[in-house]
């Protein structure tokens, strides 16, 4: 556990992109992602760094980017597919090894589910339309990541709750976050910082937190 300096919360930019994908394959080395190379890595942060919708927060020691958490209201996963997909293939081209990775089918099932909802929303533009303009009241909370080196210093408790100060200043009453069973270290994060249990389906868990008001998050 390396000793911290001064930690600062900021706003990812753009310079940050590659610090980042470097930082996420150094977090999630055995995650999907990971797996199929660099490039959709920082193709992933770009994203949702250049996405006015999205909220992309890194932690900071001293200038050093230990942590970051990213998200985005529900439903942004078309888009970031639409923009991702052809780095997402040639990944998976360069990466071959990746088709046997254990989440490769779930998430070819999501992907796929994407592109038909997209294409449906072209076919439909009226109906798109109205269904976009409608109120969306959930925020999703995508992914949060620290430095394994820096682990034990309570940052991954820390990042999460200004990022939730931060969605509840987007006006939004709900956030929702996906973690597999497997991660018992993001479990036991999600549970100390009072994330209630909203389902468990094969080997996912959902959380949704709710807006309490000026009285607590």
């Amino acid at each position: 556990m390396n000793q911290l300096k001064c930690l600062k919360f900021r706003t990812a930019e753009p310079d940050d992109i590659h610090t980042l994908g470097l930082l996420h394959k150094k977090t999630f080395s055995d995650s999907l992602g990971a797996s199929i190379g660099l490039n959709y890595s920082k193709a992933f942060f770009r994203w949702f760094i250049f996405d006015k919708t999205t909220i992309t927060l890194v932690c900071c020691n001293s200038k050093q980017i230990i942590g970051y958490v990213i998200g985005a209201p529900e439903g942004y996963s078309k888009y970031l597919t639409k923009s991702t997909l052809l780095k997402i293939i040639f990944g998976i081209i360069t990466h071959p090894k990746s088709l046997f990775h254990t989440n490769f089918s779930s998430l070819l099932k999501s992907r796929i589910t994407t592109l038909f909802d997209i294409k449906h929303n072209i076919l439909n533009p009226d109906k798109f339309t109205n269904s976009h303009n409608t109120k969306n009241t959930t925020f999703v909370l995508v992914g949060i990541g620290v430095d394994p080196k820096f682990r034990g210093n309570q940052i991954g408790f820390q990042i999460l709750k200004e990022y939730e100060k931060l969605v509840w200043q987007l006006n939004y009453t709900k956030i929702r976050l996906t973690v597999y069973k497997s991660n018992k270290a993001a479990i036991s994060l999600y549970k100390k910082s009072n994330w209630p249990l909203l389902s468990e389906v094969d080997h996912k868990m959902t959380y949704l937190k709710k807006y309490q008001g000026n009285n607590g998050v």
